[in-house]
């Protein structure tokens, strides 16, 4: 008995022993790490965004950070999303590199994977990232050819649900991106150094000028709407059948309905109920878990609030979410993009399909391209 406590003892001493050296060593190494952390951070943002002199964070979750990458001047340059997701082995971390804009990839760096060595892990590899560069989300992955459009990469070999994945989370920083830093928050470059170089009543005029430019772009707002009524009421010889075969579901009765031929081939719809009442409709699509993800999605065409959304391919799966749960497409309703799940940070959020987070971020993200794809349309055919 007395060799089993002593043994028992001088057991209990040397764990304690270890766990104090490890605290200790916890404790003088930490400082260090958290260092080497930012800097790793700050080497990938430099890499994806150009000119960098400072940046501003924002934690957007707790797998989500904004960085607003400025000039030397304060000028902001263009944005960083250091986001992590779930690959074929585990957790990808990514410095996902946007311009000012958020519609354009300017780089991608890959922080942290453990990915299958040989195969998954490619998606270190220069050429596969460089790919992204210049490509406009909602990016897709295309097997087995070159990519032809702006929004295609190509898979790697042997790989294609890792690469799938970092198209996926790409996709995702954008959306994040967008919900958090909505692009109408921000001032033309050298806006408020202008303003702070103002003496002598400089105030009173920047403030004049503000509203001028508020009344021209409401009356912008009405001119553009009204043009887009008028041009959805334009009488035609043949009924637009395409048009109508996608839009009545949405409008009903329709008194006009054309085609918007876009570059991509994803064409996009604007019908008319009357006077003051058109809807656009924007054919878009996107990477889920599994594969493509093709929605048609109609909006008001003045405020672009969400009128309703039709899945016209879907190949997620039953237990991956294959979308068809009416409850998690109906809160799509009357709301405007940019959209986010709900969280912590988010409450009123879009609430995910039970063990389908992801594919409920892609189907947000998809949506949120939408009302811009809504936007290219109607400036198109007012040019």
């Amino acid at each position: 008995m007395r060799i089993e406590i002593k043994m028992v003892l001088v057991l209990t001493v040397i764990a304690l022993i270890s766990g104090l050296v490890l605290g200790l060593a916890y404790e003088e190494t930490s400082p260090e790490i958290e260092r080497n952390l930012e800097l790793a951070k700050e080497r990938a943002l430099k890499k994806v965004v150009p000119n960098v002199a400072s940046y501003e964070t924002k934690q957007v979750d707790r797998y989500t950070t904004i960085f607003t990458a400025k000039d030397s001047s304060g000028n902001i340059t263009g944005y960083g999303v250091l986001i992590e997701g779930s690959g074929f082995q585990g957790p990808i971390k990514l410095m996902v590199g946007f311009d000012t804009t958020m519609m354009q990839l300017t780089g991608l760096e890959v922080i942290e994977n453990i990915e299958t060595p040989g195969l998954g892990n490619r998606i270190t590899e220069e050429w596969f990232k460089k790919q992204f560069v210049g490509r406009v989300p909602p990016i897709e992955v295309v097997k087995g050819k070159k990519p032809v459009n702006e929004h295609e990469i190509q898979a790697i070999t042997g790989a294609t649900i890792s690469s799938r994945s970092v198209v996926r989370i790409v996709n995702t920083a954008q959306s994040k991106l967008i919900s958090s830093l909505p692009r109408a928050s921000y001032s033309p470059p050298n806006s408020h150094s202008q303003v702070a170089q103002r003496q002598n009543g400089g105030q009173k005029k920047v403030a004049i000028s503000a509203a001028r430019t508020h009344r021209k772009i409401e009356k912008r707002k009405r001119v553009k709407e009204e043009k887009s009524i008028s041009l959805a009421e334009q009488k035609s010889e043949e009924p637009d059948t395409t048009c109508l075969k996608y839009m009545s579901e949405f409008v009903r009765p329709i008194r006009r309905c054309r085609t918007i031929p876009m570059p991509d081939s994803l064409d996009a719809f604007l019908a008319c109920r009357g006077a003051g009442d058109s809807i656009i409709g924007v054919i878009v699509r996107g990477t889920g878990f599994m594969d493509r993800i093709k929605l048609l999605v109609a909006m008001d065409a003045g405020d672009f609030r969400i009128i309703g959304i039709k899945i016209l391919d879907m190949a997620e799966g039953e237990a991956f979410g294959n979308g068809r749960d009416s409850t998690f497409w109906s809160q799509f309703n009357g709301r405007t993009p940019p959209l986010a799940l709900k969280s912590d940070e988010n409450p009123s959020g879009i609430d995910a399909i039970s063990g389908a987070t992801e594919t409920s971020e892609a189907v947000i993200t998809i949506v949120n391209m939408a009302k811009i794809r809504a936007e290219k349309a109607l400036s198109e055919i007012q040019s």
